[in-house]
C-alpha cells in the first residue's frame, strides 16, 4: 500500500498539491441576501420578494462582467422603473443603455443587503467601494461628486448663467407679460396649443347625461 497522507482542515495552514487552500477559499466579497441569475425569467419573483423593502442592489452583465450598484428606499418601485422600456429608453444611465443592448436575460440581480432607508446611501457607498462597478459613472453614492463634465458641457453651464442685471430684466419681462388679462389669456392659449400638439385626445362619456366631452392630456 502507498504512503498515507493526512491534510489539515485549517485553511490558514494547510496546502494541497502545493496550493495554499486559504488562498482558494478566502474572499472579501460579501454574500448577497438574494440573487436572481436571470433578471428576465425571475421578474415576477423579484417584484414579489422585495415588496416593501429598502436596500442595496447590484446588476451584473453576464456577457462582459460589468456591474452597477444602486440603492433605494423602495426596491420594488425602483425595479419597476428598470423593467419599464419607456423609462430606461429615456434614461442616460449606462446601466439602462446596457439593458436595452443586452436584454434582461443577460443580467443577474443581487440584493446585496436589506437595510434601513436612512442607511441606504451609506451602504451603497460601501459596496461601490468594494465592487468598483463599471456602469456607475458617479463614484459617490447619492451625489454628483466624481462626475467629470466635458469642457463643452461646462461651457454651456457658464453661458446659461445670468448676471444680476439679466435676472432683473427677466423678472420685469415676466411681470409685464402676466400683468394684464389679455397677456394671461395669450399664455393660456399657448399652453393649450402646445398640449394639442403634444398631448393625446381623450374622450369621456358621462353615463348619466350621456354627454361626451373631448379634451387633450397634459404632457
Amino acid at each position: 500500500m502507498g504512503e498515507k497522507r493526512f491534510f489539515s482542515t485549517s485553511f490558514k495552514t494547510s496546502t494541497l498539491l502545493g496550493i495554499n487552500i486559504s488562498r482558494v477559499y478566502s474572499t472579501n466579497i460579501p454574500v448577497a441576501a438574494r440573487k436572481y441569475p436571470n433578471a428576465d425569467a425571475e421578474k415576477g419573483l423579484i417584484l414579489i420578494e422585495n415588496r416593501g423593502k429598502s436596500g442595496v442592489y447590484r446588476w451584473t452583465n453576464k456577457v462582459n462582467g460589468k456591474s452597477y450598484v444602486g440603492s433605494s428606499i423602495n426596491l420594488v418601485k425602483r425595479f419597476t422603473n428598470y423593467y419599464s422600456f419607456n423609462y430606461i429608453s429615456k434614461s442616460k444611465m449606462s446601466i439602462s443603455k446596457a439593458m436595452i443592448k443586452y436584454g434582461y436575460s443577460n443580467f443577474t440581480l443581487e440584493i446585496l443587503e436589506f437595510c434601513d432607508p436612512s442607511n441606504a446611501i451609506l451602504r451603497e457607498q460601501h459596496y461601490i467601494d468594494i465592487f468598483k462597478p463599471e456602469y456607475n459613472i458617479l463614484k459617490m453614492a447619492g451625489s454628483s461628486l466624481g462626475y467629470t463634465h466635458t469642457e463643452e458641457t461646462l461651457a454651456k453651464f457658464k453661458a446659461r448663467s445670468l448676471t444680476p442685471e439679466q435676472k432683473a430684466n427677466s423678472l420685469v419681462h415676466l411681470k409685464i407679460h402676466n400683468s394684464s388679462p389679455e397677456q394671461r389669456e395669450k399664455s393660456i392659449k399657448r399652453i393649450l396649443e402646445y398640449n394639442n400638439s403634444k398631448g393625446q385626445r381623450v374622450e369621456v362619456l358621462d353615463t348619466i347625461s350621456n354627454e361626451t366631452t373631448l379634451y387633450t392630456t397634459i404632457r
